[in-house]
């Protein structure tokens, strides 16, 4: 058998760290910050904000809670950048239905802000809301709870297309339109791994010497420090891999 040439340390884009919770319906992340999530839940229309650095922010009096609306989810992700403090949000269908909220939902909430975990779902029908996302102060690790666990999967997908694409993204400022050829990892075969990251992942996405991406997939089980992965992920490369997903190459016009 033909030995696998790994990428050196050099050829690779971005490492993420992923530990499922399937019963929960949450998964740790290191390597994921809120853009992205926010990105991958494109059509959202309301974020609640119950822990945050965000001045703009507009105010609910039945619930005393923070929020945003689309128009202003641009200014809050590029303040992200500057501020330094632990997030806690979820998204909303519309700002009107959180004066439906009951003093014991309210108190819930403000328990996930506090505690950083649940004591039952939380996700409410009058809400719909689709996740929950918690960060701490430095963005070395994340908590995300999905209404619908496969988002999660989706999500990772989601995120090295996202840049896979922007590594291969045409220069070409004078025409109109060009057809480019977009590197795209196909959810079908990611989702064979869904086993490995709920004992926990590293998750390494590289961009080969032809050009061609690969995400490679190392069982890092159970870590002490998660948010410390990073720092060691020199290492974790070392390790043999359980997985080498090559990515499709996809063509599709851009503008």
């Amino acid at each position: 058998m033909k030995k696998v040439k790994l990428p050196s340390v050099d050829e690779y884009v971005h490492h993420l760290f992923v530990h499922g919770n399937e019963g929960q319906n949450f998964a740790l992340f290191s390597g994921l910050t809120f853009p992205t999530v926010l990105h991958y839940f494109a059509d959202t229309n309301v974020i609640v904000l119950l822990e945050h650095g965000y001045e703009d922010a507009s105010f609910d009096m039945h619930t005393q809670f923070e929020y945003i609306v689309q128009e202003e989810f641009k200014d809050f992700v590029t303040s992200l950048k500057d501020q330094k403090s632990r997030l806690c949000l979820l998204d909303v269908a519309d700002e009107k239905r959180l004066i439906q909220l009951s003093p014991q939902e309210q108190a819930e909430l403000l328990y996930v802000a506090h505690k950083k975990e649940t004591f039952r779902s939380p996700f409410y029908h009058t809400l719909k809301n689709r996740f929950v996302y918690l960060g701490d102060e430095s963005d070395r690790i994340s908590k995300v709870y999905f209404r619908e666990y496969d988002e999660m999967m989706r999500l990772v997908v989601h995120l090295f297309n996202q840049l896979a694409a922007q590594k291969t993204r045409s220069n070409m400022f004078f025409r109109r339109r060009v057809q480019q050829v977009v590197p795209e990892l196909i959810h079908e075969q990611f989702i064979l791994f869904e086993d490995l990251l709920e004992d926990g992942a590293l998750l390494s996405l590289a961009r080969l010497d032809d050009g061609s991406f690969r995400l490679e997939l190392r069982e890092i089980a159970d870590p002490s420090f998660p948010d410390e992965i990073m720092q060691d992920v020199d290492t974790y490369l070392t390790q043999p891999t359980l997985g080498l997903l090559p990515f499709v190459a996809r063509s599709k016009m851009e503008d």
